[in-house]
């Protein structure tokens, strides 16, 4: 579920100013308060000098960021401001919102991204469960993203009802693809009456011959014992067509080729015949 902040836009606010100085080393403290400084969504001022909206929702987490950098040896002060003059306080406003569309405008672009995976995917006839749920994932994370970025949207942005909307229209895409990958599924253990769907021989980039077999998990096991038994003949049938592989004195190699972010993998098997070599 994509959600929705519970904060709405505020009239007349209150500020906190965040003045802080960490140690020049080592250098990994001065990253991580300024990562954490970004994370409260604070807008910079000057260097090391950043202002947020005093919230009830803020108290504790700046509580813990004053903690943090004089942990690190540093000095940290945190002044609060009843308020600003009109102006100013709409400049502020307007700088807050400024960083919050910079980041609902790269959700934007990944959303974009996101649309043209499963054009490519679609286009290529990819309608694998593995495809499907890497796509998924990669939904899940832009929807995380978008709900971090609104915990910090204070003020409302303009882009955020677009990217709300964008997000939910992936997902009616994702849906689409997910009951096309469903329903390819569906067609291939018809087609094959319950037993193993095989795809036709074809050519790869390397002239080698590759198969692809879709099975129930109690089919692979069965395929698989079928397949040691034609090795130890010397022969295998992939698809139509019959593999020599050699005597008894061949070595077999076999190479494991799993697909990060996805359920596959893929079994290669080479062999050389070593019956005619010297010992």
């Amino acid at each position: 579920m994509i959600s929705k902040s519970e904060s709405s836009p505020i009239e007349t606010q209150c500020w906190s100013i965040v003045i802080y100085k960490v140690p020049s080393t080592p250098s990994t403290a001065r990253v991580t308060v300024w990562k954490k400084i970004k994370e409260l969504g604070a807008l910079p001022l000057q260097q090391s000098v950043y202002l947020l909206p005093k919230l009830p929702v803020l108290v504790d987490a700046l509580d813990e960021l004053k903690k943090q950098i004089e942990g690190f040896g540093g000095e940290c002060k945190i002044l609060e401001m009843a308020s600003l003059e009109g102006a100013q306080e709409k400049e502020m406003i307007n700088g807050f919102n400024a960083l919050r569309n910079q980041e609902f405008e790269e959700i934007l672009d990944e959303c974009e991204a996101f649309d043209q995976e499963i054009d490519k995917e679609t286009k290529a006839g990819k309608y694998y469960f593995a495809e499907e749920e890497e796509i998924e994932k990669r939904l899940e994370g832009l929807i995380r993203w978008f709900d971090t970025v609104v915990k910090r949207d204070f003020f409302d942005a303009e882009l955020r009802p677009k990217v709300a909307k964008t997000l939910s229209d992936c997902r009616v895409r994702l849906d689409a693809f997910s009951q096309e990958v469903f329903s390819h599924e569906q067609t291939s253990v018809g087609d094959s009456k319950g037993s193993a769907f095989i795809s036709k021989l074809k050519d790869s980039p390397e002239g080698k011959k590759k198969v692809r077999e879709t099975h129930r998990s109690d089919e692979l096991v069965a395929r698989l014992k079928e397949i040691v038994t034609e090795i130890e003949k010397g022969s295998l049938m992939v698809g139509d067509e019959q593999v020599r592989i050699g005597t008894g004195q061949s070595i077999l190699q076999m190479r494991y080729k799993p697909h990060e972010g996805s359920r596959s993998l893929e079994i290669e098997i080479d062999w050389e015949d070593t019956s005619d070599k010297p010992e």
